[in-house]
């Protein structure tokens, strides 16, 4: 059964003489035949799957009907939004050619027009799809869709970032820090191997899944160590300010694990303790502290944390 939302599209097309009644009845039976196999997917998709409508068309349909515009990359169908990041909004979509599910990242259009953008967006989704470790979230389609939208897919993971569980926990024991910690310092050596320096590691980017497996992901910031600078010029600074390494606030050039290690050190300071290392209103005073500040201790946090981990923690 068509949902109200097609029914609005099916006649706002035949009204505006978008498509023949022939193809209208044509795309109503494809969307039985997806329906018939447990599958939903909106009528839209299916007229542009089919080449009836470009995706600009449709867009202004959804605005006419008054209906939530998603965006459409032909081959999937996008189920839910997870979330919005600085390049781009990530879908939970279908591969509709196997029934995957996936995370679907998306550039906007407002941005696709900066090759600057597209280029750091095409880059996360080409470096994504050539590394292979447990921990790195997968890549596995990116490119331009046919209507001209930018996109890459990627592994679904099915679980909460580090960041939302300390929102809901307040923090960790060690014994759990240590589950996520290990695993993601094995994956920043793998990236290592591969030449690439993430350069935004923070709770947020580590995604945990329900079986307890720790993910690496967002390698939008990521960069090939043997290769040219690009898109980050000397002097810019990327990264979050709370986690930052010195000579990443620095804009140093020639960054390497270390500066992950040393964000990833913080995090799990964060992560036993409840709290950031260093705090402050303005970015400047954060950083500042990363630049010269001591390096606090967990213990003047939480005086329970073992010796043994204050002291990895410091050296990280």
């Amino acid at each position: 059964m068509p949902t109200s939302d097609d029914l609005k599209i099916k006649d706002l097309i035949l009204t505006n003489r978008l498509a023949t009644a022939e193809q209208v009845e044509e795309c109503l039976k494809t969307l039985q035949l997806y329906e018939g196999s447990g599958t939903i997917k909106p009528l839209g998709s299916i007229f542009i799957d089919k080449g009836y409508l470009t995706l600009k068309q449709l867009n202004v349909l959804y605005t006419m009907a008054k209906i939530d515009q998603r965006y459409i990359i032909r081959g999937y169908t996008i189920l839910e939004t997870l979330g919005q990041g600085g390049l781009g909004t990530v879908y939970k979509a279908r591969q509709d050619g196997n029934g995957n599910i996936v995370a679907l990242k998306i550039l906007p259009p407002q941005m696709a027009g900066n090759k600057d953008y597209v280029q750091r967006f095409m880059r996360e989704g080409n470096i994504s799809a050539h590394l292979n470790h447990p921990n790195i979230v997968r890549g596995f389609d990116f490119g331009e869709s046919s209507e001209g939208m930018f996109y890459f897919a990627m592994e679904f993971v099915d679980g909460q970032s580090v960041k939302e569980i300390l929102d809901e926990k307040g923090r960790l024991s060690e014994a759990e820090a240590l589950k996520i910690i290990i695993p993601i310092a094995d994956a920043l050596a793998y990236a290592e191997k591969n030449s690439l320096v993430h350069r935004d590691i923070k709770p947020e980017n580590i995604m945990i899944t329900r079986e307890g497996e720790p993910k690496l992901c967002d390698l939008g910031l990521a960069k090939n160590i043997a290769g040219p600078m690009n898109i980050t010029e000397i002097g810019i600074v990327v990264g979050t300010p709370y986690y930052i390494s010195p000579e990443q606030a620095l804009g140093q050039k020639d960054l390497d694990i270390r500066s992950d290690i040393y964000s990833l050190g913080v995090s799990f300071f964060h992560m036993i303790t409840g709290e950031v290392p260093y705090k402050g209103e303005t970015v400047i005073s954060i950083i500042n502290q990363h630049l010269h500040a001591d390096i606090p201790s967990p213990k003047s946090r939480h005086p329970h944390i073992s010796d043994a981990v204050c002291q990895v923690i410091n050296k990280m």
